[in-house]
């Protein structure tokens, strides 16, 4: 080791307040890289584990295939394993207690399908021939037949046929049982009697929903019982699991004469195969401005740190100097710095984010798996590549962090680092004021100016510290706002968590039931909404939504007189639910109920996938302004003819973010929804009977939902017509409950660095100073002067941040913004919450840290601080 990293070792062991800061920097910096990376890869591999307790684990499956193509599939190169299954049928489950359920389905597995399915066995063994079967536990609990391990039962397996107004045909797998007036519309045909014996029980299966009428049993099969006419779904793993897996399988299946291919999109999703390139577009867009957001943080932090060690070791440096050390030695030791300080931060950094994310999975595991209903609950998986990538990343941040203090400590000169002339360099332009500054705020303020406007490199990397993370906090929130909303687009964003269907209208309404559910404990919120889905209106060409006018460019014949008919949903509330929802968005109940002038709340927001541009769009449904009337008909099904109403419908209101409980947003273009009360819709209608598309719903949101539907069965409503929509929810939750811990996770990470950050540039800024205050002391200045040109100074730095920072944020947030309009549209928004947010917490903790750095100095003599040569 040469004479030159000999002293810079020395240095670093006797400035140990300043070496532990950088230290600190650099570990907080992996930190933080190494538990995002170690987050995301623990919370993909919970989603795989998900999607294959969902799905099975398998990429393409290959249906109706025969033995020879089956053969050809597993000769494939680029087929790791292939199992195969069979769906014999239905059959009717003598003695189910669930009148919803009253079949099982018959499903043959072999002995590789039987674990890549996820199938749970509670008790008993797997079957082992085609006359044996395990059967689904929920038979037993939910179905409440008694069937045992060694019992021989004999099932008439066969299709579900149905027959309803005029239509048949085989119902579907995943289809509901059908009925006609109340009473089951469909049997099972082409029956092939079956006889097996029971030899397990095994948990019902998650592919088992509550909405399909059969329980689950599973018997076995195997390549050589596979006859000639025979017909069996391959499940495939491939070897190489990458995007080309889509044009890949579907062009052997074509080669194969297979006709129907699909994928296992979920899981596919997880291991990052998309299909679609927007999406994909999406994806690698926003990771890459998230690594982006990173690396800026981090080299900010260890940048401040090396660039105010060569502050304080610039006489140092000089003194090397001046005893023949050359720019290549000056500059090498401020790399080899930032070796040491690697070294020893690095592994140390690597641990703490590791550890981190391990303590706060430990912590909230109980959480995930009552959201998830998990029976294991989520690991912490750190694979080589997060390691690597952390190690990567760091290394490169620490080099770009130190190179430009390297070739600035290299160009310190002898005389000027001894005599500490280069950092300040005054001129009367550069440290003048307006005199505005001194009249309006004090001599106090004109000298915290002052002050900064000297030391224009120590104040612009306190600026730089603090615009670099006010931009860090805005991005991560706006994309966290962004995530959000993708996923609202992309989902039913469901608030009820109940819904009856009601077959009569408001004359026949036992308003007695109605009352009594309203009193139910558990019930938060309820509306009743009566839909009429069969009224259309015509609106001119100019009022049409957006994606609609550019359907006119290619369609001109879709205008009919220069107007287009969208379909107009017309929603009725009961009068108390209706007088409840004007009262949360501010519109006058009475202008609602007018049984003059029929009136109506605009619902103006339309979302929808358009399959041309491969994108989920949202935008305004309909351009009408408040006050505008506009002429609705009743188009009538049975004479295929338009009957306009008799009255014109005033639009009185326009919402768009708060809807009545139980409506959603259109799903299509070419329609909107509006809200009206009953008064105001029998005007509306007048003498015309409407009766096509009329339904009457109560939607329910309740603090449990289970035993509001327990309630809603004894009080008589048919269980039937009640939808439990809670189960289903569970998954959006799920969805949204991962996401929300991956950016409020990062968000604290970001939000530690900043801190971090702000307090390492001031603290160490205001120490430097010392000798400055001594003076400002010794020419009089009072300890209640000093703290008010402190909060100036605070005030300074506060608002030229923001004056920089919101600039660069929104910018950055647009950017964000354009990466999802690979895959989705929706217009571009502000967090202004986030930005409140900021602005008060910049000037707060600046105003802290100046408070505490400057209460340090404030102790010192004044003639030790005008001694102080270097800190």
């Amino acid at each position: 080791m040469n004479i030159v990293n000999k002293l810079t070792l020395r240095m670093l062991k006797e400035n140990k307040r300043r070496t532990l800061v950088t230290i600190m920097g650099v570990i907080i910096s992996v930190a933080m890289v190494t538990a995002v990376a170690t987050l995301f890869s623990s919370f993909m591999d919970l989603l795989q584990k998900e999607a294959i307790a969902n799905n099975g684990n398998w990429h393409v499956l290959y249906k109706d295939v025969d033995k020879k193509q089956l053969y050809e599939i597993k000769k494939d190169s680029e087929s790791d394993t292939v199992f195969i299954s069979k769906n014999l049928g239905y059959a009717e489950l003598e003695g189910s207690k669930n009148p919803d359920k009253p079949y099982v389905q018959v499903k043959e597995y072999d002995s590789n399908a039987f674990e890549h399915f996820s199938i749970d066995l509670i008790e008993g063994r797997l079957p082992k021939t085609p006359k044996e079967i395990v059967i689904s536990e929920h038979i037993i609990n939910d179905g409440g037949v008694s069937l045992e391990i060694g019992q021989t039962i004999t099932l008439q397996v066969g299709e579900r046929y149905y027959k309803l107004d005029g239509e048949e045909g085989i119902a579907g797998d995943i289809s509901s049982l059908i009925y006609n007036n109340g009473e089951i519309a469909e049997t099972i045909i082409n029956t092939v009697e079956k006889e097996y014996e029971i030899v397990g029980i095994i948990k019902k299966p998650n592919w088992e929903y509550s909405f399909t009428p059969s329980y689950t049993v599973l018997s076995y099969t195997h390549e050589a019982f596979i006859g000639e006419e025979d017909r069996v779904n391959a499940s495939v793993l491939v070897k190489d699991l990458n995007r080309d897996i889509f044009d890949y399988s579907q062009k052997l299946a074509e080669s194969l004469g297979i006709e129907e291919v699909s994928f296992n999109n979920e899981l596919l999703r997880y291991h990052g195969v998309v299909e679609g390139d927007n999406l994909n577009r999406t994806f690698i867009s926003l990771v890459s401005i998230i690594i982006a957001i990173i690396v800026i943080g981090s080299v900010s932090l260890i940048y401040n740190a090396f660039a105010i060690s060569v502050s304080e070791r610039s006489r140092y440096l000089g003194m090397l100097a001046s005893v023949g050390a050359t720019r290549r030695q000056k500059r090498n030791s401020v790399y080899f710095e930032g070796i040491i300080i690697g070294l020893i931060s690095i592994p140390l950094g690597l641990v703490a984010g590791i550890g981190g994310i391990a303590i706060t999975l430990s912590y909230i595991n109980g959480m995930i798996q009552d959201v998830f209903h998990l029976e294991t609950p989520l690991s912490v998986v750190v694979t080589p590549t997060t390691i690597i990538l952390a190690i990567v990343i760091s290394m490169l941040t620490i080099f770009i962090s130190v190179f430009v203090p390297a070739n600035r400590a290299s160009k310190i000169s002898a005389i000027d680092a001894i005599r500490q002339t280069k950092d300040i360099k005054l001129s009367r332009k550069k440290v003048k004021t307006s005199k505005l500054v001194r009249k309006i705020f004090g001599i106090e303020a004109e000298i915290g100016l002052k002050n900064l406007k000297r030391n224009k490199k120590r104040y612009n990397a306190t600026i730089f510290s603090l615009v670099i993370s006010i931009v860090l906090f805005l991005t991560v929130s706006y994309f966290s706002n962004t995530i959000q909303k993708a996923t609202e687009m992309s989902n039913f964003n469901y608030e009820y968590d109940i819904s009856v269907s009601l077959d009569h209208h408001f004359e026949g309404m036992d308003q007695e039931l109605i009352e009594s559910i309203r009193s139910l404990d558990e019930i938060t919120e309820m509306n009743i909404i009566h839909y009429y889905g069969s009224i259309v209106g015509d609106v001119e060409k100019a009022k049409l939504s957006d994606s609609l006018q550019e359907e006119l460019k290619k369609f001109p014949d879709m205008l009919e007189d220069g107007k287009y008919r969208y379909h107009v949903y017309v929603n009725v509330l009961e009068d108390e639910d209706l007088k409840r929802y004007a009262e949360r968005i501010n519109v006058d109940y009475e202008d609602l109920t007018n049984t003059e002038n029929p009136t109506a709340i605009l619902f103006n927001k339309n979302h929808f996938y358009d399959m041309d541009k491969e994108k989920y769009i949202e935008e305004e449904a309909v351009k009408l302004n408040i006050g505008e009337k506009i002429t609705l008909q009743y188009s009538d099904w049975n004479t295929d003819q338009y009957i306009q109403l008799p009255e014109k419908v005033e639009i009185i209101a326009e919402e768009t973010e708060q809807l009545p409980l139980g409506l959603y947003g259109s799903l299509h273009p070419g329609q909107f929804n509006i809200v009206m009360s009953k008064a105001s819709f029998e005007k509306l209608a007048g003498d015309v009977n409407i009766q096509n598309g009329t339904t009457s719903d109560m939607y329910i949101k309740s603090s449990d939902p289970m035993k509001t539907a327990e309630d809603l069965e004894k009080m008589g409503i048919n269980k039937n017509a009640i939808y439990n929509i809670y189960e289903y929810k569970k998954d959006d939750e799920k969805v949204l409950f991962i996401i929300g811990v991956f950016v409020y996770g990062f968000i604290t990470l970001i939000t530690l660095i900043t801190v971090s950050n702000i307090f390492n540039t001031i603290s160490t800024s205001i120490a430097l100073r010392k000798r400055e205050f001594g003076m400002l002391k010794s020419v009089g200045m009072t300890p209640k002067g000093f703290s008010k040109m402190i909060n100036y100074e605070s005030i300074f730095y506060g608002i030229k941040s923001l004056l920089y920072a919101l600039p660069i944020s929104i910018m950055i947030m647009y950017f964000i913004y354009k990466a999802t309009e690979f895959s989705y549209e929706f217009n571009f928004f502000l967090p202004w919450k986030s930005i409140g947010i900021v602005i008060v917490a910049v000037f707060l903790i600046v105003s802290i840290v100046m408070l505490y750095s400057s209460s340090k100095v404030k102790k010192e003599n004044i003639i030790d601080a005008l001694k102080q040569e270097n800190i």
